[in-house]
C-alpha cells in the first residue's frame, strides 16, 4: 500500500469513529478528544442557529458531538516578504516598433505585500470549511536587475530599416514599484482532530486587481499543519498551537520608465530619451515553515497569530467570530 493509499485509509478510519466523543474546538470535528491540560470546553449554553450546515450536523450532534458553530466571519491581516525571479524583460519605444530584449540578466528582485481582508466562512461538512476573502492589498516590487548586453529589434519603423542590432552596453533597473488594489478569493480547509492532536490542510486562491504598474496578481497557497489543543482549567478559554509548512505560488507583472540617455546617448537617438519597460516576476521560494497559536475566548470569539520563516518571511494576525 503506497503512502497516498495509507493516508486515505487513515482518514477513513478516523471518520468512521462516530461513537467517539468530541468537544467544540473551532478547528473542525475531533474524535476521542483528550485535552493535553485543563478541563473540557464548556458547550452547554451555546446552540447553533441551524442544525444544517454542516451536512450530517444534526446526526453528529445527536451522537454526542459538539460541533463547531457553523457560520463565521473574521478580520485578518497578512504580510509577507520574499525573493523573486524576473523574466521576459522588454523595453519599447513610444511607437512600440523598436524593442529591446536580453538573454542574460543579473538580478536580486524582491517583493512584499500587506493584505487586510474579511473572511466569511461556513462548515459545509464537520471536517470541511469553505470560505471567501474580500479585502485590500498594498505591496511593492523591487526589481534589482543588471543587463550586461542586449539586442535592439527594429520592425516596421517609418525611418529605420528592419534590423537586429546587438549592443554591448550595460544598463540597470533599480526601482521600487508600489501597487495597490482590491483582493478577492476563496478557499477550503480540511480539519480533523484525534485525542489532543489535530491536522489542518488549507488551500487559498486569491486575485489582486492592482494598478497598471503591477498588473493582476494571482496567488495559490497550500498549508498543511499539525497541532495540539489545550483547554483552560477555569472558564471557557481554549488554546491551540501548531507547526506546519506553506506553499505559495504567485506571478505578476511589473512596469516602469527607463532613462535611455543614462544608458547611452547613441542608443537614445534610436530608442528615444525615455522608454517603457515591463517584465514578469515569480516567487523563488515556494515553501516555508509555519508556527502558530490560537486562543478561543469562548465558542464565539477567537484570536490567532501565525508566523512564517525559512524561505519566506510572513505573518498572519486575525480575529474570528462564530455564530
Amino acid at each position: 500500500m503506497n503512502f497516498k493509499s495509507q493516508l486515505l485509509f487513515f482518514i477513513f478510519l478516523v471518520a468512521m469513529a462516530v461513537s467517539s466523543y468530541a468537544q467544540q474546538s473551532g478547528l473542525g470535528i475531533a474524535f476521542k478528544e483528550k485535552n493535553l491540560s485543563g478541563e473540557k470546553f464548556n458547550t452547554s449554553s451555546v446552540q447553533p442557529l441551524v442544525q444544517i450546515p454542516p451536512i450530517c450536523g444534526k446526526k453528529k450532534r445527536n451522537e454526542g458531538f459538539n460541533l463547531t458553530l457553523p457560520f463565521g466571519s473574521g478580520l485578518q491581516g497578512f504580510w509577507y516578504q520574499q525573493d523573486y525571479t524576473a523574466s521576459n524583460l522588454l523595453v519599447t519605444d513610444s511607437t512600440g516598433k523598436i524593442t529591446v530584449t536580453s538573454d542574460t540578466m543579473i538580478q536580486n528582485t524582491t517583493a512584499g505585500e500587506m493584505q487586510l481582508y474579511l473572511k466569511p466562512d461556513v462548515w459545509l461538512f464537520p471536517f470541511l470549511n469553505v470560505y471567501g476573502v474580500f479585502g485590500y492589498t498594498k505591496g511593492t516590487v523591487n526589481p534589482n536587475i543588471t543587463v550586461p548586453s542586449f539586442t535592439m529589434h527594429i520592425r516596421d519603423h517609418e525611418l529605420l530599416p528592419d534590423n537586429d542590432i546587438p549592443i554591448d552596453t550595460t544598463f540597470e533597473i533599480k526601482d521600487e514599484i508600489a501597487y495597490h488594489g482590491p483582493v478577492v478569493g476563496g478557499g477550503l480547509t480540511f480539519s480533523m482532530g484525534f485525542h489532543a492532536f489535530f491536522v489542518v490542510v488549507d488551500y487559498l486562491y486569491t486575485v489582486t486587481y492592482a494598478n497598471e504598474d503591477a498588473g493582476n496578481l494571482q496567488t495559490h497557497k497550500l498549508s498543511p499543519k499539525i497541532g495540539l489543543q489545550l483547554a483552560s482549567k477555569k472558564g471557557d478559554g481554549r488554546a491551540a498551537i501548531w507547526l506546519g509548512a506553506s506553499y505559495m505560488h504567485n506571478k505578476q507583472t511589473f512596469s516602469g520608465i527607463l532613462n535611455v540617455e543614462e544608458i547611452s546617448p547613441i542608443v537614445a537617438i534610436i530608442l528615444g530619451k525615455e522608454a517603457d519597460y515591463s517584465g514578469d516576476i515569480e516567487n523563488s521560494q515556494h515553501w516555508n515553515m509555519l508556527i502558530g497559536a490560537a486562543y478561543f475566548i469562548n465558542q464565539h470569539h477567537n484570536l490567532f497569530l501565525e508566523l512564517g520563516f525559512m524561505g519566506r518571511q510572513q505573518a498572519l494576525l486575525g480575529y474570528g467570530f462564530r455564530f
